[in-house]
């Protein structure tokens, strides 16, 4: 499960720095950034682990979601 998700979330750490780097994004001066160090969108998996959360925090927190997705 953690392999899996932080391929997930390099994959499409790469789609919002491509896509910011064509300018198809809002913001994409500050998300097609890399690190100098290691040459990677780091503001880009950020920003996916962000929206991940976001997104999954209802099957957490709310009851009728989590059976919804178990059942």
């Amino acid at each position: 499960m953690f392999t899996a998700s932080t391929m997930y979330f390099t994959a499409n750490g790469r789609v919002v720095y491509a896509f910011s780097r064509d300018g198809a994004m809002l913001g994409s001066r500050w998300w097609r950034q890399l690190s100098p160090r290691t040459q990677q969108p780091v503001a880009g998996v950020w920003l996916m682990a962000a929206l991940s959360f976001l997104i999954g925090s209802p099957a957490v927190f709310v009851r009728q979601v989590c059976w919804g997705l178990h059942s």
